[in-house]
């Protein structure tokens, strides 16, 4: 595997969210807030890491909402995975459950500021170490995303807190 390398990227900054996009994921939503935003669209790219390739109604709602050129699809083992985490600009998950939630804490424990849904488990094992998003809710995805990405204050801030809680 190689390694992934900030200059890879450094003209668009990263939002990465990891695992299956399927239902419960609520990959759809964290894609049409992303869309809802000029200054996402024009600064981040979102790449999925795992999951597979992106399925036919993925590809055309990412055609539709024209975000092809903002969304990647990545592959790869652990070490992969936790370059990701060291380059990304934050870690999303907007599920609508999750059993425990485990790339949260791998994102924090990577130094990397997170934004997931305020469902039970999240709020119970990340207390306040992350922005919470309502997961059905568009609009506060976006003002979340663009919120926390325009602060580097902000990221400073929710690392530490991410490190307090996984270190």
């Amino acid at each position: 595997e190689k390694k992934v390398k900030k200059t890879n990227f450094n003209k668009k900054k990263i939002i990465l969210f990891v695992g299956p996009r399927i239902g419960y994921k609520n990959f759809i939503n964290l894609l049409q807030a992303f869309a809802k935003s000029n200054y996402l669209k024009t600064n981040f790219k979102i790449v999925c890491f795992g999951g597979g390739k992106p399925n036919f109604e993925e590809m055309r709602l990412i055609q539709k909402l024209g975000l092809k050129r903002n969304i990647i699809f990545e592959n790869g083992n652990d070490n992969k995975l936790n370059d990701f985490y060291k380059v990304s600009s934050l870690y999303i998950s907007t599920s609508l459950f999750e059993g425990f939630g485990l790339t949260t804490l791998e994102a924090m424990r990577m130094g990397c500021p997170v934004i997931c849904s305020n469902i039970p488990v999240f709020k119970e094992i990340l207390e306040d170490a992350c922005y919470y998003v309502e997961p059905k809710n568009i609009d506060n995805i976006k003002n979340k995303l663009e919120r926390l990405l325009r602060s580097k204050k902000e990221q400073k801030k929710l690392i530490k807190k991410g490190y307090r809680i996984v270190l």
